[in-house]
């Protein structure tokens, strides 16, 4: 009996186990067999909403847009050039002041000059007297050297001492020395009247009333107030762009305003007058230079060593489009949006690009509606729409005249709204 029932406890532990495996296949298959079928769905495309301008052709002034630094176009430290007592300045003669060109800056005492005109004016009516006396002594001479027998064999030496010529000469150069003499007295009595030859702008002042001032002696330090110059670095590529002064025609016209000025609203008008002849060797950059007329005049005066922004005004370009420069993706990829509100990849041909905008010469058509804001991963095709509050999404002249068209329609309506107000209001 042992057997028998360890036979069947064995049979159960193999059959078991298959009833339960065999079981579950087929209840599985029946499940798979009798469940409801899934009806896939299509995906809804994607939509990005972006801002959108319309391009047209349209004609553009190219400007150069750089930095410089403003430095003055001459600058003099002023030095004496006779010794003397410093007695009297110009009563502008302060840092910021100008002094007018021949105005007396300072006035160095005369005295001993004054002195030593008198003296040179005497010593000159001296030897113009001994020369006149010397002219009676050839007269005696000649006739003499006249009366001498056989006057022909005297040597040329003889003859000159007998006629007084070495006499002659030394008094002729005692006088014209006299006369330099004279003349120098005189130019240092000048001197003692310090003046420049330009409307100068007083930067600082080195002297005070009474001192003692020689040839090497500051004064102070000047710069010419009539004219300052703007020391500017471009790119080499974009020196084609800025008209020189060659062959007698005028440099750029430039507009100069504040860098980083508290309201921008200060604005100096300047022109490009030189290049200078050497590329930075840091930057590569081609440096030009901008000079500045009256710049200390008007509401704000240009300030020497300021830092200043500048646009320098280039050629006109005729039938071009201008578009804005972040619309510009790898370099000359721009997106458009077709009448299905789908984007569509254009490649461009830019004659000119700054920070701001780019000068596109081919790649787009008059009415591409142009695509402004960043699209994330952009691909051909892609459905897009316009940013609600856009209106049309197209800045052009056509949305420009609709919105105001639907602007006077608004007022209509709110006219008409008032007067149904005002007859309400009667009625009750």
């Amino acid at each position: 009996m042992n057997k028998t029932t360890n036979v069947i406890i064995w049979l159960l532990r193999i059959i078991l186990p298959c009833l339960v495996v065999f079981g579950a296949v087929q209840l599985f298959k029946y499940m798979q067999a009798t469940a409801p079928e899934q009806k896939r769905k299509r995906p809804q495309e994607r939509k990005v909403f972006v801002e959108a301008e319309q391009v047209n052709l349209q004609n553009k002034v190219v400007q150069v847009h750089a930095t410089g630094t403003v430095v003055p176009v001459e600058r003099v430290t002023l030095k004496a050039r006779v010794a003397g007592e410093a007695l009297k300045f110009h009563p502008k003669f302060e840092p910021g002041e100008v002094i007018k060109k021949g105005e007396v800056i300072v006035m160095i005492d005369r005295a001993d000059y004054l002195l030593e005109e008198k003296l040179a004016e005497s010593q000159l009516v001296q030897v113009e007297y001994e020369y006149k006396v010397e002219l009676g002594y050839q007269e005696v001479a000649r006739h003499e050297w006249e009366m001498i027998e056989d006057n022909e064999k005297a040597s040329e030496l003889e003859k000159d001492l007998s006629l007084r010529k070495p006499h002659l000469k030394r008094v002729e150069a005692a006088v014209a020395s006299a006369k330099t003499n004279l003349e120098q007295v005189r130019l240092d009595l000048q001197r003692t009247s310090v003046t420049l030859p330009f409307d100068a702008l007083v930067i600082s002042r080195a002297i005070s009333v009474g001192s003692q001032v020689n040839t090497q002696s500051e004064l102070g330090f000047f710069v010419d107030a009539a004219k300052f110059r703007v020391e500017v670095t471009i790119p080499f590529d974009q020196l084609d762009w800025v008209r020189l002064p060659l062959n007698g025609n005028s440099g750029s016209p430039v507009e100069i305003r504040p860098s980083g000025g508290s309201n921008g609203s200060a604005l100096w008008q300047g022109v490009v007058t030189g290049l200078v002849p050497e590329i930075e060797s840091l930057g590569r950059m081609a440096q030009i230079l901008i000079d500045v007329k009256n710049p200390l005049q008007g509401d704000v005066p240009l300030l020497l060593n300021s830092f200043v922004s500048v646009a320098i005004a280039s050629r006109e370009l005729k039938d071009v489009f201008i578009i804005p420069s972040p619309a510009v993706h790898n370099g000359d990829t721009v997106y458009v949006m077709n009448a299905e509100s789908r984007v569509v990849f254009k490649k461009i041909i830019a004659i000119w690009r700054d920070k701001e905008w780019l000068v596109v010469e081919s790649g787009l058509k008059p009415g591409d509606t142009l695509i402004t804001s960043d699209v994330p991963s952009a691909v051909p095709n892609m459905k897009v729409e316009l940013i609600e509050g856009q209106g049309s999404g197209v800045r052009s002249q056509e949305s420009g005249v609709r919105s105001q068209e639907s602007g006077v329609r608004s007022q209509e309506s709110g006219v008409r709204s008032q007067e149904s107000g005002v007859r309400s209001q009667e009625d009750e």
